[in-house]
This record gives C-alpha cells, structure tokens and sequence, in this order.
C-alpha cells in the first residue's frame, strides 16, 4: 500500500491540493477535466482511475499495476498502460434535479479512497470509490442524505469483450471474445439498498434510491460468478440475497482496520 500512498500524495501535490478536513483526507482543489486529472486507487491486483463530476463519473481499470512504476502523474501513469486491456464503468446522472454545487473531490491515501461529494438544493450525494485489495474487486458506494434522491445508470465497456449481457437485472456480465486468450472479463452488480432496478437498452438504471452499492470485478480468464456469494459469506452469513449495506460497510471496516494496524 506504500505505492499507493505515494502516488495518491504525488498526485494531490500536482494538483495543487492542500491536507484540510478529516485526518488523512487530501482534498483536490482542481476540478477534472481530463484522464490525467482523474484520481487513482491501487491494490496488488488492479490499478483504478476515477474521473468524477456532477453529470457522469467514469472508472477505468487494469490489471497491470506494475506498469505504474517511476511515476506518480496520472497521466503518465495511464501513458505506461497504454495498450493494456482495460475496464471501463460509466455512471450517468441525468439533470432534471437542479444544478449542482460545491463539487470537491478528495483522497485517502493510506486507505486507497476516493471521494466525490456535491449538492442538488438541500441535498449532498457522495460517491465513494475503492480497490479492495483483499475482496480484489472495486466497490463504488452512492449515498443521498435524503431518501429517494439518486438517480442513476451503470453501463460497461471491456477491451477485446463481447457486448455486456444483463442478468436478473443486476448483475453485466461481459466474456472475452472467443479465440482472444488473454482477454478481460467482467461482472458488475448494481445493488441499490432500498429501491429496484431496471435494465434500460445496454444499462441499468436506478431511481428514487438513497443509497447503492456497485461492485465490479475483472480478470483475464477465470470464474467471477461467484464474487458477490463470496461477499456475502463473508460480510452477511447466513443471509440470501446478502445485505448490500453489511457487504459495504464490512469491506470498509477492513481495509480502514487494516490500515490503522499497519507500519
């Protein structure tokens, strides 16, 4: 995690950030406008890259870490990946809901975080984003602080991947296409709290929640299917369909714990 720590430091300072608020929390001054401004979680396993902003936030993963070496510029460190196989999220907010204020996004780095929040009137959504290294998937938690405020649709892109193929309207699922080993594959579940999904030509869509999960795992060949049970067991035993908000707040307590615990 010292890698992590570095890149997310190098890349505050770059940005012109200044260490304010919470304990270990950078905030970022800059507001994005490109990937090179975008703000990275790594784990062993994944290289993350959130670019966030009232309207669409977009997440790009790999699996090639190591090519992130000798720099901590996002927009090297994407240089270093170029070619590599690459997962890309998108979440769409569509505007009807008022204009959006006090946009900010900020980084714990000794934890890997990255945090978004702005407001619609009287309303503040935060978005969290997270490579967990241990679960090795990404968790993208949503909250409103009031009921019934998010509205959203998740939508998802793999290089060399067939076209995502929705499953009991939760989960995407995208295979490699055949004779291209190598290849990514991906699963995502979109895990609202309170509300139901619907899926909306290639997408799902959310409406009227105030709080959702989203997990996204990715590998080169290899079984997925199983990677919300797992969860599940682990964070909800007992429990069928698991409880997204125990799988969310089990996984943060982890890595946080883990975090406080280390040298």
């Amino acid at each position: 995690m010292k890698r992590a720590v570095e890149i997310c430091l190098s890349l505050a300072v770059c940005a012109g950030a200044a260490i304010a608020g919470e304990a270990g929390v950078v905030k970022i001054a800059a507001a994005p406008v490109t990937w090179a401004d975008a703000l990275p979680s790594i784990s062993k396993r994944q290289a993350v890259f959130v670019l966030d902003t009232p309207s669409q936030t977009e997440v790009r993963g790999y699996l090639n870490a190591a090519a992130l070496r000798g720099s901590g510029e996002v927009g090297k460190m994407l240089e270093g990946l170029a070619g590599e196989a690459k997962v890309d999220l998108r979440i769409e907010w569509p505007d009807g809901f008022g204009k959006p204020t006090g946009f900010g996004r900020e980084v714990m780095p000794a934890a890997g975080l990255v945090r978004s929040s702005y407001r619609v009137g009287s309303t503040t959504i935060t978005r969290t984003f997270f490579a967990a290294e241990e679960e090795g998937a990404v968790f993208i938690h949503l909250i409103a602080n009031q009921p019934g405020a998010l509205n959203f649709k998740v939508t998802v892109r793999v290089t060399g991947g067939m076209e995502p193929e929705i499953e009991d309207r939760r989960q995407m699922i995208v295979s490699p296409v055949a004779g291209q080993p190598g290849r990514l594959g991906a699963r995502v579940w979109v895990l609202p709290f309170e509300s139901d999904v619907a899926k909306e030509g290639n997408g799902i869509m959310v409406k009227g929640e105030g709080e959702a999960l989203i997990v996204c795992n990715y590998a080169a060949g290899g079984d997925l299917s199983g990677t919300l049970a797992k969860l599940g067991a682990r964070y909800d035993p007992g429990h069928t369909p698991a409880d997204p908000s125990k799988i969310w707040h089990g996984v943060l307590d982890s890595r946080l714990k883990s975090v406080e615990n280390s040298p």
